[in-house]
């Protein structure tokens, strides 16, 4: 599988720079020599590709990028390339470019200009258990980067090896760019991607060389374009309250059922379109949650009894044309303004804004609310307020419970006074006011 991949590899870097496949229905003597050298040279290639996918390279380990940068560059120096090691500033967190040029010592070029584009860093950071190299049997291998793309890199470097072996580098022009932070690129793009960038410029092909795609019949495909990628974040706060009060109209649904409903009829307003695609991969819901963006993790606390306050999703929206892009994103405006039409007619059942009211008043007032609004605007003697106020003190709640329900906060605010109160909707001390 491997030798395989590598044959087809380095014989599209000949044909880019001679006549169009379709005019070469078999393999001349040159193309002939480079399959032999590939097949050959098999086993130095995996032994080098576990070599570098044993190295930790996440993106946000620049030391393991820069490790993963030593065992390649070697190679390619052996090769007649001059390398660098292209660091990003340390504000940034992130691993170096290796870039690698070739370039003729007398006279113009032979053939295209070509640009060989891998990457050094995988998703896989220095903590995830998935972190070595294992054959699983004589043609299939799996660790972390195997495929997104150390073993697109060692494609490069075993290519430019079987070109090299029947001369064919001499006269060319050919640049090789490395990137270190592609899974998670820095910030601005223009700083993380300038080395890239100029390398583009003056090259007449490209060839990327993470791995390409196959139909549902096994047949492999070439990716001759990709796609724009866009990230995306939703925050959701919700009023916490004990679960006995979920779905009514002062308590609602909740952040996690709320963030379904967002996510489900995105979903369905999108899914199916050719190019489009819009993906969660993270989510956290619960009564606490810790969102780590630059890391791209986080932890959550709740309880069975507890309405969750906060939801945090994260993913990326990926399309084929800005169109696309700005429709998508129009239609996730559609998909949360129905939430915020929500927010205005019943604070209660907000996803989109926090609710300030204290924790554990709301867990108990839920549950008094509607005897509580029954008695809206009526107005009290002092007399019939203390007595309340006793029938609470001596209820069978718990004293923290009984401390903080509706009528026992309006109760003992009105019993320091002999003048007649009114009371106003909302289970807190602070909405209780003089008439």
């Amino acid at each position: 599988m491997i030798a395989r991949t590598l044959r087809l590899t380095a014989l599209a870097s000949v044909l880019s720079t001679a006549a169009p496949a379709q005019e070469r229905p078999a393999l001349s003597p040159e193309e002939r020599r480079i399959a032999t050298y590939v097949d050959g040279h098999g086993a130095e290639a995996i032994k080098l590709l576990e070599r570098s996918v044993n190295i930790n390279s996440g993106t946000l380990n620049p030391r393991g990028v820069r490790a993963v940068y030593d065992v390649l560059a070697p190679e390619l120096q052996r090769l007649g390339f001059e390398v660098r090691y292209a660091a990003l500033p340390a504000e940034m967190g992130r691993g170096g470019h290796l870039v690698a040029a070739l370039r003729p010592r007398n006279g113009p070029a032979r053939g295209k200009k070509l640009l060989l584009i891998g990457h050094l860093d995988t998703v896989f950071e220095k903590d995830s258990p998935f972190q070595r190299f294992e054959r699983l049997n004589d043609s299939i291998a799996k660790g972390p980067g195997v495929a997104d793309m150390k073993g697109g890199n060692i494609v490069i470097v075993q290519a430019l090896k079987a070109l090299a072996s029947m001369g064919a580098l001499q006269g060319s022009h050919i640049t090789v760019v490395m990137t270190g932070d592609e899974e998670a690129p820095g910030r601005p793009l223009k700083v993380a991607r300038a080395a890239l960038l100029e390398a583009g410029r003056e090259a007449d092909v490209a060839l990327g060389f993470e791995g390409g795609s196959r139909d549902r019949d096994g047949t492999a495909r070439a990716v001759v374009a990709r796609r724009s990628s866009s990230s995306w974040k939703l925050d959701i706060h919700a009023r916490p309250a004990h679960s006995s009060g979920i779905f009514s109209e002062s308590v609602g649904a909740g952040a996690i059922y709320e963030a379904s409903r967002i996510l489900d009829r995105f979903y369905g307003e999108i899914r199916g379109e050719q190019g489009l695609t819009f993906n969660t991969g993270l989510i956290l819901g619960g009564t606490e949650v810790k969102h780590d963006a630059a890391e791209a993790r986080g932890t959550a606390f709740g309880k069975t009894n507890v309405v969750p306050e906060t939801v945090v999703a994260t993913g990326d929206i990926r399309t084929l044309t800005d169109e696309q892009l700005q429709r998508a994103s129009g239609c996730a405006t559609l998909c949360n303004a129905g939430c915020r039409r929500r927010v205005r007619k019943s604070p209660s059942r907000t996803a989109i804004r926090r609710c300030r009211r204290p924790r554990r008043t709301t867990s108990c007032c839920a549950a008094t609310a509607t005897s509580v609004r029954s008695s809206a605007s009526a107005q009290y003697s002092h007399s019939t307020l203390r007595s309340a106020a006793r029938r609470i003190s001596h209820s069978p709640l718990p004293s923290w419970k009984r401390g903080w329900t509706g009528w026992a906060c309006m109760a003992r605010a009105l019993t320091r006074s002999k003048k007649p109160w009114t009371w106003r909707p909302c289970h807190d001390k602070r909405n209780v006011r003089r008439s």
